[in-house]
């Protein structure tokens, strides 16, 4: 019987044992657990961290594109403005269909070309909106009154009438205005071809003639200048105010050329009608003292009138 209990008492100890050391066991693996679960929380943490700064700079980065992608667009659309204030719809829409290539996801490039497409119908329509301010600053008296000499010449050229008549005068009169806009520009070469399609119209003859021998003479081409200056009077001899103004532009030509006896002349047949014309006085009286002549004008020579207009 002793000896029974002592085999139970082992027994009963051998399985405490056991038991302790099964709980150890599964103390130390849910400790195991534990620090896994612990290291992989923090690893995702972790992971989370990174792919959140990854994004933020992504961010940073594409704002930072996107911001110069507006800066250029913008900049573009700056010079598309100064193109259509300009009047340079051709240029405006290629910058635009430019933008469109690079940019297709932007839809106010489309309302750009709208809005360019419709600035060009209204244009064409006014057709001489882009050099209103220009031609604003021309004053009426500084072009000719070569209108009031149609009907002085209206029989003289049956084919000039019949060219005028199909050409009409607003036609004429965009050309003319073209002419000068472009003439103040410096453009001469372009003034000189509107003032060829204005001169079709009698009404503008010898103002577009004058014009262009000014737009020739600031080109250097004087010979030129004198020619069409030449022609004019050729063709309106008759005419006492065209005489004094194609007589003036040649007395300046010839004064420029260092030709002062010609421009003498051509300036006393000026003052001979009216000595208030322009300045026409002044220079006789400067070129007959530098080729050393005496002056003749006295008080019975023809005075003319303080008041007239020069139109030129």
């Amino acid at each position: 019987i002793e000896e029974l209990e002592a085999i139970e008492e082992l027994e009963a100890i051998e399985e405490l044992e056991a038991i302790e050391e099964l709980e150890a066991v599964e103390e130390l693996e849910a400790v195991e657990e534990l620090e896994v679960s612990e290291e992989l929380e923090v690893s995702e943490e972790l992971e989370v961290s990174e792919e959140l700064e990854v994004s933020e700079e992504l961010e940073a980065v594409e704002e930072s594109e996107s911001r110069s992608v507006e800066q250029d667009v913008h900049s573009e659309l700056e010079d598309v403005e100064f193109y259509l204030h300009q009047g340079l719809f051709d240029n405006a829409e290629q910058l635009v269909h430019r933008l469109q290539e690079s940019n297709p996801e932007l839809t106010e490039l489309q309302d750009k070309l709208d809005e360019i497409e419709s600035r060009r119908e209204e244009a064409s329509q006014q057709e001489t909106v882009g050099f209103a301010d220009l031609i604003a600053d021309v004053e009426d008296d500084e072009l000719f009154g070569a209108g009031d000499l149609l009907g002085e010449t209206q029989g003289e050229d049956g084919l000039t009438q019949e060219l005028a008549s199909e050409i009409g005068a607003e036609d004429t009169e965009t050309h003319f205005n073209l002419g000068i806009a472009y003439k103040e520009m410096g453009l001469f070469d372009d003034a000189i071809a509107e003032f060829d399609k204005a001169a079709k119209d009698p009404r503008r003859l010898i103002d577009s003639l004058t014009l262009k021998g000014q737009c020739l003479m600031e080109m250097g081409s004087l010979a030129e200048a004198e020619e069409v200056f030449r022609s004019g009077l050729a063709d309106r001899q008759d005419s006492e105010e065209v005489c004094m103004t194609l007589n003036y532009e040649l007395g300046l030509l010839y004064q420029t050329t260092g030709r002062d006896k010609e421009a003498l002349e051509c300036f006393q047949v000026v003052a001979d009608k009216d000595m208030f014309f322009r300045d026409v006085g002044d220079k006789v009286k400067s070129l007959r003292a530098q080729l050393g002549l005496e002056d003749s004008q006295d008080d019975d020579q023809p005075r003319g009138d303080r008041n007239r207009v020069s139109y030129l």
